[in-house]
C-alpha cells in the first residue's frame, strides 16, 4: 500500500565543525510502503525513476527524483517479478513476469505497453534479455521450457527444464500490437535455434559498444546437444509454475553440478564410466551470423571441438563478451580445472597463459571490470576460496602476469577489487594480510584484510596513506615504516563488506572525490567499528571526517558530501557538506527514526537528490526519503559542459600520484570540478571530460612481462622466473638467437611517447642466446624423460612431467601402470611407472578414426583387461595390461535414453561375458537389454522394458547358473500405454514391475518370477546381488520400505528387523559382508549438512546364515549425506572392523550443535565393540595425560581429505590412522598421525600433523608425504616407524609438489615402489604440469628375507599371532574368527632385508580356537 507523501522544507539544527558554506536546507520528502522496494532503477535523465516491490509484485515510478510516488497502473499486482533497463537506449525499461505477460517503456516510466513471450523467462540465474549495443531493437529473450519427467531407478517427477532463446528485431513492438490485438502467443518473437532446441548461454557478439569487429548479425551459444543429463541433483522448486510442488532441474545446473563434481575413482566399472560419458555431453559452442539460418562450431584447438570437448567432462561452461574481448570457459576432461580462451575477432581463439589452480571450478575465477586495454582476471588460490590472485592481460588478452597476491574474495566470488570513479588507472584492492594461517574451511571469519591503492591499473600497488589525525582530532601516531607495510595504513570497506548499493569508490561526476568506511592501524576493523574518510584527490591522501560507521553518498557531481548513520535504533537526520567536507551541518529527517538500510543516487552521481530507503522504527514501514540538495544555492554554477574551464566557481585538479610528474597511465588529465568554496550548485545532465595529454615514458608506465617478477630487493627491477617465451619462427637450429623480451612490458592501456624525446623505452626487445631449440610452430624439441631413472643413493626416482591432469591405473597383482591425461595421451609401464611408453591407439588397434581418449577403466573382474572410451564414441579394449589393444565394434545399438545404468555390466567367473543396456528413441522409448559371451563380438536381446540387470554370478552367490541374469521388469511390454518412460508419471492399469531371472540369456528370452508378494501393490524398486543373497527393496502401500531376500534365486522371504525400525528407500547402506551375512546401515536421521555440522546418522545391523533376521550390532554409526558409513573393515585381518558413532544423536539439529564422534573397533566381527586405546607418550616422547580418553579417528564421511582406508592385504596388523586423542574427535587442522602394528590393540603416535602413507614391502616398508603443505621431499621407515629417513624426490631447486595421491601399485602393500602423482608448484603458484614420480626402493637392501619356521631366533620373520587384551592385567586371549585363530608370519621389526614377492599372500598358520 502506498501511503500518501508529504513534504518538509527544514532548515539548519545544527553545523558540525565550522560552516564556511551554509547554504539552504535540503528540501526532506517521505513517502512509506508496505513492503521494500527491492531494487531502484535510474533513467539517463535521473529525475526519472522506478521500482519494483517483488512482494506484491507491483512497479511503482517517480518523475521528481524519489519525491513523489505512484503505482504504474498498466501493471497487475502480482505480476511484476523483474526489472531491467536498457543499457543503450536511456529512455526504455522492461518489467518482467515470472509467466509470459510483460510489459515495456520507452518514455522513461510515463507509459507502458504489455507483449507477450511463447515461454516464461529463464530462471537458471541467465539474464533473460540480452541487448545489441548498435541495433537496440534487436533483443534476445531467453525463455525457459519445462518437462515433467522421471529418471534414475527413484520414481519420482520432476520439472526438468532448459533455456531456449526467441528474439526480436524490432523492440518488441510487433509483440505489442499482437497483445493490443489480444494475440497471447508470443508468436512475435522468433526461436532462435528452433522450438525445443535448449541453450545454456546465448550472447550477441556486439554485447558492447567496444567490440566492432564481427558482424551485426553474429551471435554466440552454448547449445545444449543432449538434454538427457537429468541425473544431477534437484535445483529448486517454484510454487507459481502449474505443476508446483515438482522438484525443479535446470539444464544451466546441470553444466553447474558437472563442474563441481569430484574426481571419479579408478575403479568405477565401465558402465558407470559410459553413465557418465553419456550424461555429460552435453555442450558445445556455436556461432552464426543470419541468425542460425547457417551456424558453425566454435573449435579451440585443444581437443575440445565444440561437440562436448573431451567428452568425459570437459566442454564450453561459459561466453562472455568484456569489452573488446570474447572470453570462453573450457573445462577439462576427467578433472574441475578450466583453461580460459580469448578472441578479438570471433574467429581466431587463442588460449589464455594463465595459472588457474588444479581443481578450479566453474566459479573459482571471477572476470573483474576490466579496460579495453586489459582483462583482469582474479583466480582462487587458497583453500577457504577467500585469498585469490589478481592477474592482468596483455593487449590481445593472452598472456597474464600477476598483479596482486592474496587478494579477498567472498564465498560467493565477489572480489574486493574496485575502480576509483571520476578518474582512469586507480584501482582499491583489498588483501588477506594472515593467509598463511586461514587454511581449511572454517577459518573465513580469522581473515584480516588490509587495503592496497593502485595508482597505474594494476601494476604496482601501494598501502593507502592514513590521515595524521582521527574525527575529533587526536594523533594516529603513523610512522612512515608503518604506513609503508601496511602495519599503520588505513583500510577501507569495499565490495564484500560495504554496505553502499552500486559502486564504492566515488561517481564518475565526482572527479577525485571519494568518501568511504574503514580503520585506521594493521587491519580493516569491522564495519561497526570503523568511521568515515574522505578522499579529493583519488586516494592519494584521506581525512578522517567522522567518527562511527554511515551510510555515505556523492551527489551533484560530488559538490554535496552526505552521511546517514547506521545504527540499528535509527535515526532522525541527515549530515552533509557543501564545502568538500570543510564543515558539515545536518538537518532532520522527520518526526520518525528510520533504520536506513542504503543511500542512492544516479549511476553518475550527477544528481542533486540522495535517496535514503530503509525501515521506520515505529510502524515498520517501508520509508523512502528524497533528500534534495538542488535549491541549496539560489544560483547553478557557471560552466560550460561542453568545453569545461576553471573559473571563479570551478577549479582544476590534475592527479600526481608519481612524485617526479603528474602523469598517471601514461597521461597528464586535468579534471575540472566544483571549487569547495563556490556557493553554487551544478545540476549537470552529463559527465564533464576531462582534457588529456600523453606524456614522455618514465619507469611508472612499466611493468614485468609474462614469466618475469619483480625482485625482492627492488620492486621496481624484474628478473626471469619461468621459461622464456621464444616466438614462432625463432630458435629452430643449435647456436641461434633471437629477440627476447627485456623483461618489461608498457602497462596495458598506458599512451605515453615511446618515440618522445627523454622517454625511456624499458620495453625493447633484447638478444639473446636461445635457451632451446623448437619447431616452427612454437613447439619445442626436446624430450624431458630419457626414461632412466635417476638414482640418489640407495633410494631413485624417475619422473614423468605432463601437462594437465593425469589418472594413474594399476593392474592388480602386476607391475602395470595405465596413464591417461586431460590431454587425451596415454602411457603404459611394466615396471611401476620406473618407465613409461605412449600408446597410440589409432596404431594398435588399426582404426585411423578411432578418435583420442577420454576415459580409462579397469575390467572388474580380470587383472589384465581395461577399457578406454574415445571422443568418437569408440570403445578399445586390452587384454594384456596395454601391450595391444582392439576395438569393441558391434555394439547393438544406442545407449539407452532412460538413465539405467550401468551400461556395461561384467560377469565375476566369466571375463568374456558382457551385458549391454541399450534401448529405443525417447519419448516413447523403453530399454533393450542385450548379452554377449564372445567379448561383444554377437549379442542377444534378451528382454526390454527392464528398469535394471545384472548377472547374477558373485563371489559367494553360486544357487544359479553362471550365465544368469537377474532384472527388474515391467510385467507389460506391448502397446503405447506401456511405453516405459510413461510408467512413472502414468502408470497403465496392471502394469507393475517384477523380478526376473533369465536363466539362458545368450540363447533366448526364457525367463521365470522370484516370488515377492503381491507386486503390483508392493513395488520392487531395486535389487543387488549381495554376499551369498539377492537382495530386493520393497516399498509398500505405507511407503515404508521392506527387504526381501533369496539365498536360491527362486523363493524370497521377508527380512525382519528389530521392532520400531523404519527403513526409507534412500536411507539405507549396504556394507561389505563378511562369513555369509548382510551388513546394512539404516538411516535414523537424515543428513541436512557437511560432515562436521551435519546431523545424519544411523543404526548397524547384521543378518543370521540364510539373510531372514536382522539384529543391531552398533548405534549411532556415523554417516554423511551421501550415504557413506564410518564402518570399515581392516584389510589384511579377518573379523576386524573399525566404526565412528555419534555421541550427541539426541542433540544434533539444535542451533550451534555439532556431531561428536568417537572411534570404536571390533574384534570379533561385530559382536563387541571397544574404544582405541591411546597411546602413552606423542611423537615428541611427551606423556600424554588424559582421563577416559581415547584415540579417535578420521574415517570416510568424515575424513576431510583423501583416504579413509584401514590396514593393507599384504601387511596384516598394520593400521595407520589420522586423529586425536580425546573424549571424541578433533579438529582436522590438530590431527596427528598415529600407526598400530597388533590390529589395532596398541597404538603410537609417529607424526605430529596429517600425512598421505603408503605401505610397501609387506609391511616393511612405510612412506609418508606431508598432506598440509607442498613438498619435495617425502619419509620412509624400515622399522614399523621407529627411525624416519628424508629422500629428495624432486631435482629442481624451487619447484614442490602437492601431492594428490600416493600408489603402491597393483600389490596391495607387497611391492617396493612407490608412486606420487601430483601439481608442480613453484613460488608463483601452481604449474599446469602433473609429476608422476615413482621411488624405488628396491635397492635399500641387498640381502631378501628369509623365513625359518623351525629356528625362529634366527629367522628374519616372526609369527605374530592377533590378540586382544580382556583386561587391565595383561592377560591376553588369540582373536578368532570363525573359529579359528590365524597367525602371520611377517618381517621383524629390526631385520636388515627386504621381504620381495610381491604378489604373495603372507604365510599363515591357523588353529581352532
Amino acid at each position: 500500500m502506498l501511503c500518501i507523501a508529504f513534504t518538509l522544507l527544514l532548515h539548519c539544527l545544527g553545523a558540525i565543525g565550522t560552516a564556511k558554506s551554509v547554504g539552504s536546507a535540503p528540501k526532506i520528502t517521505h513517502t512509506y510502503f508496505k513492503e521494500p522496494l527491492a531494487k531502484l532503477l535510474y533513467f539517463k535523465d535521473a529525475a526519472k525513476i522506478l521500482g519494483i516491490d517483488r512482494t506484491n509484485g507491483k512497479v511503482h515510478k517517480s518523475s521528481d527524483s524519489g519525491a513523489h510516488w505512484e503505482l504504474v497502473a498498466e501493471i497487475p499486482a502480482g505480476k511484476a517479478a523483474r526489472l531491467y533497463a536498457h543499457p543503450f537506449e536511456p529512455k526504455i525499461a522492461y518489467a518482467l513476469s515470472p509467466d509470459t505477460e510483460h510489459w515495456v517503456t520507452r518514455d522513461e516510466g510515463k507509459t507502458w505497453q504489455a507483449f507477450s513471450s511463447p515461454l516464461p523467462p529463464t530462471s537458471s540465474g541467465e539474464r533473460p534479455l540480452s541487448f545489441h549495443a548498435d541495433r537496440t531493437g534487436w533483443i534476445m529473450f531467453i525463455a525457459e521450457r519445462c518437462t515433467q519427467e522421471t529418471g534414475g531407478w527413484w520414481p519420482l517427477p520432476r520439472l526438468v527444464c532448459a533455456d531456449e532463446p526467441y528474439y526480436t528485431r524490432d523492440g518488441f513492438e510487433k509483440a505489442v500490437a499482437d497483445h493490443r490485438k489480444g494475440d497471447r502467443s508470443g508468436s512475435a518473437l522468433t526461436a532462435l535455434l528452433g522450438e525445443n532446441k535448449p541453450v545454456v548461454q546465448c550472447i550477441w557478439a556486439r554485447h558492447t559498444k567496444e567490440f566492432e569487429e564481427m558482424a551485426e548479425e553474429a551471435i554466440f551459444c552454448l547449445e545444449v546437444v543432449s538434454t538427457n543429463a537429468t541425473t544431477s541433483n534437484v535445483r529448486r522448486q517454484r510454487s507459481t509454475h502449474p505443476t508446483a510442488g515438482l522438484p525443479k532441474l535446470h539444464a544451466r545446473s546441470v553444466l553447474a553440478e558437472r563442474s563441481n563434481a569430484g574426481r571419479r575413482s579408478i575403479g568405477d566399472n565401465i558402465g558407470g564410466i559410459l553413465d557418465s560419458l553419456f550424461v555429460q555431453n552435453t555442450v558445445q559452442m556455436v556461432v552464426s551470423e543470419d541468425f542460425f539460418s547457417t551456424k558453425r562450431v566454435v573449435h579451440f584447438g585443444t581437443g575440445n571441438d565444440g561437440t562436448g570437448g573431451d567428452r568425459a567432462g570437459g566442454g564450453v561452461l561459459a561466453v562472455s563478451v568484456v569489452k573488446n574481448y570474447i572470453l570462453a570457459a573450457i573445462s577439462h576432461a576427467h578433472s574441475e580445472e578450466m583453461d580460459l580462451f580469448v578472441s578479438m575477432d570471433g574467429v581466431a581463439w587463442a588460449e589464455s597463459h594463465l595459472p588457474l589452480p588444479p581443481g578450479a571450478e566453474e566459479d573459482a575465477y571471477t572476470i573483474l571490470e576490466s579496460t579495453e586495454h586489459a582483462i583482469f582476471v582474479d583466480v582462487v588460490t587458497s583453500t577457504t576460496g577467500a585469498s585469490s590472485t589478481l592477474f592482468r592481460s596483455n593487449s590481445n588478452g593472452t598472456y597474464y602476469t600477476q598483479s596482486l597476491e592474496h587478494a579477498h574474495r567472498s564465498s560467493s566470488g565477489v572480489v574486493d577489487f574496485e575502480r576509483v570513479q571520476g578518474v582512469q588507472g586507480v584501482v582499491i584492492a583489498n588483501q588477506v594480510s594472515n593467509w598463511e594461517k586461514t587454511g581449511g574451511i572454517f577459518h573465513r571469519n580469522d581473515i584480516e584484510l588490509r587495503s592496497r591503492i593502485s595508482f597505474n591499473d594494476g601494476a604496482r600497488w601501494r598501502f593507502l596513506v592514513p590521515p595524521e589525525n582521527d574525527a575529533q582530532g587526536k594523533s594516529y601516531r603513523c610512522s612512515r615504516d608503518a604506513q609503508a607495510t601496511g602495519e599503520c595504513s588505513l583500510h577501507l570497506h569495499s565490495l564484500t563488506s560495504s554496505k553502499a548499493r552500486g559502486k564504492i569508490f566515488g561517481e564518475p561526476a565526482a572527479s577525485g572525490a571519494v568518501l568511504a568506511v574503514g580503520s585506521v592501524g594493521p587491519k580493516l576493523l569491522k564495519w561497526s567499528e570503523c568511521d568515515v574518510f574522505l578522499s579529493r584527490d583519488a586516494g592519494l591522501s584521506w581525512a578522517a571526517v567522522h567518527s562511527g560507521a554511515h551510510h555515505v553518498q556523492l551527489a551533484d557531481s560530488g559538490s554535496v558530501l552526505v552521511l546517514v548513520s547506521d545504527s540499528e535504533d535509527g535515526t532522525d537526520e541527515v549530515r552533509f557538506s557543501l564545502d568538500g567536507g570543510d564543515s558539515w551541518q545536518s538537518a532532520s529527517l522527520g518526526k520518525e527514526k528510520v533504520r536506513v538500510s542504503a543511500l542512492f543516487v544516479d549511476d553518475d552521481g550527477l544528481s542533486p537528490t540522495v535517496i535514503a530507503v530503509g525501515t521506520a522504527v515505529s510502524s515498520k514501514e517501508q520509508a523512502v526519503v528524497a533528500i534534495d540538495f538542488a535549491d541549496v544555492w539560489g544560483r547553478r554554477c557557471s560552466v560550460n559542459p561542453k568545453d569545461p574551464v576553471a573559473n571563479a566557481d570551478m577549479e582544476s585538479f590534475v592527479l600526481t600520484a608519481h612524485e617526479d610528474n603528474d602523469c598517471v597511465m601514461g597521461r597528464r588529465a586535468e579534471h575540472i570540478r566544483r571549487k569547495p568554496t563556490a556557493q553554487c550548485s551544478l545540476r549537470l545532465d552529463q559527465v564533464l571530460v576531462p582534457r588529456q595529454k600523453d606524456c614522455a615514458c618514465t619507469a611508472h608506465d612499466f611493468e614485468c612481462d609474462y614469466n618475469y617478477a619483480p625482485t625482492a630487493a627492488d620492486s621496481r627491477k624484474c628478473e626471469l622466473v619461468g621459461a622464456e617465451v621464444i616466438p614462432k619462427g625463432q630458435c629452430l637450429r643449435e647456436g641461434d638467437r633471437f629477440q627476447a623480451s627485456s623483461g618489461y612490458r608498457l602497462i596495458p592501456g598506458n599512451t605515453c611517447l615511446l618515440d618522445s624525446k627523454g622517454s625511456e623505452q624499458l620495453n625493447r626487445p633484447v638478444d639473446k642466446p636461445c635457451p632451446r631449440v623448437q619447431t616452427p610452430d612454437g613447439n619445442h624439441n626436446h624430450n624431458n624423460n630419457d626414461g632412466q631413472p635417476e638414482a640418489t643413493g640407495s633410494v631413485s626416482h624417475h619422473t614423468l612431467a605432463l601437462k594437465g591432469d593425469v589418472h594413474v591405473m594399476a593392474f592388480p597383482n602386476t607391475t602395470s601402470y595405465i596413464l591417461m591425461t586431460s590431454a587425451q595421451e596415454l602411457y603404459r609401464s611394466d615396471d611401476e611407472g620406473l618407465g613409461w611408453t605412449a600408446i597410440d591407439l589409432a596404431r594398435n588397434t588399426g582404426n585411423s578414426k578411432i578418435g583420442k581418449p577420454v576415459y580409462l577403466a579397469e575390467h572388474q573382474y580380470d587383472n589384465n583387461r581395461a577399457f578406454v572410451y574415445t571422443d568418437a564414441d569408440a570403445l578399445a579394449i586390452t587384454g594384456d595390461r596395454g601391450a595391444s589393444w582392439a576395438t569393441v565394434r558391434n555394439l547393438p545399438g544406442v545407449a539407452n535414453g532412460l538413465h539405467v545404468r550401468p551400461l556395461v555390466d561384467f560377469n565375476p567367473a566369466h571375463p568374456d561375458w558382457l551385458l549391454f543396456a541399450g534401448g529405443t528413441a525417447c519419448p516413447g522409448c523403453h530399454t533393450e537389454f542385450w548379452a554377449s559371451r564372445d567379448n561383444g563380438a554377437t549379442w542377444n536381446r534378451f528382454t526390454t522394458h527392464a528398469t535394471k540387470c545384472r548377472f547374477a554370478k558373485a563371489s559367494e552367490f553360486a544357487a544359479l547358473p553362471d550365465e544368469a541374469i537377474v532384472c527388474t521388469n515391467y510385467k507389460l511390454t506391448s502397446g503405447k500405454d506401456n511405453e516405459q518412460d510413461a510408467q512413472h508419471m502414468h502408470p497403465s492399469p496392471g502394469n507393475y514391475i517384477e523380478l526376473l531371472v533369465f536363466p539362458t540369456p545368450f540363447a533366448n528370452t526364457m525367463h521365470y518370477a522370484i516370488d515377492i508378494p503381491d507386486p503390483e501393490h508392493n513395488e520392487i524398486v531395486g535389487f543387488h546381488v549381495y554376499s551369498r543373497f539377492i537382495v530386493a527393496a520393497v516399498v509398500g502401500a505405507d511407503k515404508t520400505l521392506r527387504l526381501f531376500v533369496s539365498d536360491d534365486g527362486r523363493t524370497a522371504h521377508a527380512a525382519r528387523f528389530p521392532p520400531g525400525t523404519n527403513i526409507r528407500p534412500e536411507g539405507f547402506t549396504l556394507l561389505p559382508s563378511h562369513a555369509g551375512t548382510i551388513l546394512i546401515d539404516v538411516e535414523g536421521a537424515p543428513n541436512t549438512g557437511d560432515p562436521e555440522w551435519g546431523t545424519g546418522w544411523g543404526t548397524l545391523f547384521a543378518s543370521n546364515t540364510n539373510g531372514s533376521h536382522f539384529h543391531r550390532v552398533l548405534r549411532h554409526t556415523n554417516r554423511n549425506r551421501l550415504g557413506t558409513v564410518d564402518v570399515e573393515r581392516v584389510a589384511g585381518l579377518s573379523g576386524v572392523l573399525v566404526a565412528n558413532r555419534v555421541l550427541n544423536a539426541d542433540a544434533l539439529g539444535r542451533t550451534g550443535v555439532r556431531k561428536e564422534l568417537q572411534t570404536v573397533a571390533s574384534w570379533d566381527d561385530g559382536r563387541s565393540w571397544h574404544t582405541l586405546r591411546p597411546p602413552a607418550t606423542d611423537s615428541a616422547g611427551k606423556s600424554i595425560d588424559c582421563d577416559d580418553c581415547s584415540l579417535n579417528l578420521y574415517s570416510q564421511s568424515s575424513l576431510l581429505s583423501s583416504g579413509g582406508e584401514y590396514g593393507a592385504d599384504a601387511a596384516p596388523g598394520l593400521i595407520i590412522g589420522i586423529g586425536s586423542v580425546g573424549a571424541r574427535i578433533g579438529r582436522y587442522a590438530d590431527a596427528k598421525t598415529f600407526i598400530s602394528t597388533d590390529g589395532g590393540i596398541t597404538w603410537t603416535e609417529i607424526h605430529s600433523a596429517q600425512v598421505q602413507s603408503a605401505v610397501g614391502d609387506h609391511g616393511g616398508l612405510l612412506v609418508f608425504v606431508d598432506d598440509t603443505a607442498p613438498v619435495d621431499t617425502l619419509q620412509y621407515s624400515y622399522d614399523s616407524g621407529v627411525t624416519w629417513h628424508t629422500h629428495r624426490f624432486v631435482d629442481t631447486a624451487g619447484v614442490r609438489i602437492v601431492v594428490e595421491e600416493l600408489l603402491d601399485g597393483g600389490s596391495m602393500g607387497g611391492g617396493q615402489r612407490i608412486t606420487l602423482v601430483g601439481r608442480e608448484m613453484t613460488s608463483s603458484g601452481v604449474k599446469d604440469r602433473t609429476a608422476v614420480v615413482t621411488v624405488d626402493f628396491s635397492a635399500l637392501h641387498e640381502r631378501q628375507c628369509r623365513l625359518d619356521s623351525q629356528d625362529h631366533t634366527h629367522s628374519d620373520f616372526e609369527l605374530w599371532t592377533p590378540r586382544w587384551e580382556m583386561d587391565r592385567t595383561g592377560s591376553t586371549a588369540p582373536i578368532c574368527s570363525l573359529g579359528v585363530a590365524t597367525s602371520y608370519w611377517r618381517r621383524k621389526q629390526s631385520a636388515a632385508c627386504y621381504v620381495g614377492k610381491e604378489f604373495d599372500p603372507p604365510e599363515t598358520r591357523t588353529r581352532i580356537c
